[in-house]
Formats: structure tokens, C-alpha cells, sequence
């Protein structure tokens, strides 16, 4: 006999699946702002794996749904978080909008009755972030982990794919970021292009900067306050964090995130623990567009990392 608590989970689960099977071949179906889930045509079994593709400032669906296909052809459920530029600066540890964001995920997963929560979950998740706001994506899931896992026991993150990302905190980075903001797809060396390289040097001695004094002043008057800079490290070199296997995938052509400053995470992620660290590096690419330059190559390097990790168990 089914229980009410089995009933309503099954009607739920219906009812998720019916709206999702209509547009599993087109966009997406969106479950908040901002949040969107595709199920498997085929449907869900408790053991069906799990990606978050956590999108770069700005960008959209579109745009992000072009690295779902590997994911697709795998039978993933595939969850999209688009980031916009604005809350990419409020990263306020006790902001209901960064606490509670990831709630819509999480209850459509357990809706799902997908078997990744637990000390022997059956299935596992992929967390893939692009550029810094895609990991700070990631960081809000840090926050609300403690509330989720306390019910459903331990989220099975099984390893982290990091592309364009993340940067180093430092003034060549702020200026990197307001630079990049402005200049966007206009071509490099143009006069147009050093107008706007300009107009983000103005913004960075206007804004940014002034930002990190106000910053370390609010620190000294011991209000928690960062930069999304500051939580990006917070989240990757978490002791909750800290061992999940990453793999690193990044350009020596990228403008925005230098390839020194992966390198030096790389290197970090080592010294912190992490159960295995992978690179791909790319000669040539501009910021999260790797995948445009050489397509087999982005897929074979995240199903080669996908291999290795299975291999380690867990």
C-alpha cells in the first residue's frame, strides 16, 4: 500500500516529467528564475546522474545550452543556473537570495527520487562552472548545504569541471574584469576597442577600486564582507569542498582569466587536498569559448576526467 508521503512524491514526479517530456527536445524547462531543469526523454531512475552547469556572468541560456550536449547523449539530468551580472556582487553569506537559491534544484532532484543524497547514494553530481560567476554558483550551494544535507544526509558531488576559472584576487585581475565588461565582443586593437579598454580603466579606478577600501574597512568593523573573488576561494578550499576531484580547463588566450591565475589554483587545489587535480590548456581560445575552438577535444578532455574519477570510487 502507498503511502500519502509516496503518493505525492509520485504526482509530483508525473508532473515533472510530463512537463519536461514536451520540451525535452527544444528549451528547457524552467523551474525559478534563473534555474532551469531537461530531463532524459527516455525518464529518471534513482540511479540517473546529475549536472549543474553554473553559466558566466550575463550569459544565456542559449548560449550555455551549447555544453549540454555530451550531457544529453549520456542521459544526465541537466540543471542550468544562468548568472546575472548584478548579483555576481552581492555575495552576502545571509542573503535569502544566495541562501535559498539553490532550494528549487534540490527539491526538483529528491521530486525526482534521483539516489544522491546519503552515506551510500546510488548516483552521484557533476558541478560544471564557467568563469568566476559560474563558481559563484557554486558557493551559494555551499551555503545552503548545511540545511539540505541535515535531512537528506550528504550531497554526492562526485568532481568539479572549472572552465575560465577562477581568478586570483589582485588589482591586474579588477582591472582584467572591468576591461573585459566593456570591451565584450568588439575586436581587439580596433580604436574602438582602446576606447573602451579606457572607459574600463576609468570604471575600475571609480568603482572597483573604491569597492575593496569600503571592503577592508567594513572588515575592520568586523562585518563579514568579500569579494566574489574572496568566496570563490572561500567555497573551493572549504573542508567541504577541498577534496572533490576538479579538472581545469583553460586558456593562455584568455583576457579576462589569465592563465597564470588557473595555474596557481592548480597548484593550490594540490597543496589543499584535493583526491585528483586535470588540466586541458588551450593555446588559443577566448574566455569560456574553448569548446567554439577545438569542440572533440573540450569532450574528450571531460570524459577522460570522467574515467579517472570513477576510477578513484568513492
Amino acid at each position: 500500500m502507498t503511502s500519502p508521503d509516496d503518493s505525492q512524491l509520485a504526482v509530483q514526479n508525473s508532473a515533472l516529467q510530463n512537463s519536461v517530456d514536451s520540451a525535452s527536445n527544444s528549451l528547457p524547462t524552467q523551474i525559478a528564475p534563473r534555474r532551469y531543469v531537461r530531463v532524459p526523454p527516455d525518464g529518471v531512475t534513482p540511479q540517473t546522474r546529475v549536472v549543474v552547469l553554473c553559466g558566466w556572468a550575463s550569459g544565456k541560456l542559449q548560449y550555455l545550452q551549447k555544453y549540454d550536449t555530451l550531457y544529453r547523449e549520456r542521459g544526465f539530468v541537466i540543471f542550468y543556473i544562468l548568472t546575472d551580472s548584478g548579483p555576481v556582487f552581492n555575495t552576502s553569506k545571509t542573503a535569502k537570495e544566495n541562501v535559498e537559491f539553490w532550494d528549487p534544484i534540490v527539491e526538483q532532484i529528491t521530486s525526482l527520487g534521483i539516489d544522491c543524497f546519503g552515506e551510500s547514494p546510488s548516483t552521484d553530481i557533476v558541478l560544471h562552472a564557467f568563469s568566476n560567476g559560474g563558481v559563484l554558483q557554486i558557493w551559494k550551494l555551499y551555503l545552503t548545504l548545511a540545511q539540505h544535507e541535515a535531512k537528506l544526509g550528504k550531497f554526492n558531488i562526485s568532481c568539479m569541471i572549472l572552465d575560465s576559472a577562477p581568478s586570483i584576487i589582485s588589482a591586474k585581475t579588477g582591472l582584467n574584469f572591468t576591461t573585459a565588461l566593456m570591451t565584450g565582443s568588439t575586436k581587439p586593437g580596433t580604436l574602438l576597442y582602446r576606447l573602451k579598454s579606457f572607459l574600463g580603466l576609468l570604471v575600475f579606478a571609480g568603482v572597483l577600486f573604491p569597492a575593496t577600501l569600503v571592503i577592508s574597512i567594513l572588515r575592520s568593523l568586523g562585518v563579514d564582507a568579500a569579494s566574489f573573488f574572496e568566496r570563490n576561494d572561500e567555497v573551493l578550499y572549504s573542508e567541504r569542498f577541498r577534496t572533490i576531484p576538479r579538472l581545469f580547463l583553460h586558456s593562455k588566450g584568455d583576457r579576462l582569466v589569465e592563465y597564470a591565475a588557473v595555474e596557481v589554483h592548480k597548484k593550490r587545489s594540490r597543496e589543499c587536498g584535493a583526491r585528483m587535480v586535470r588540466d586541458a590548456v588551450w593555446e588559443k581560445g577566448e574566455h569560456v569559448k574553448l569548446q567554439m575552438v577545438e569542440p572533440e577535444r573540450y569532450t574528450r578532455s571531460v570524459l577522460s576526467f570522467f574515467s579517472e574519477v570513477e576510477s578513484l570510487g568513492r
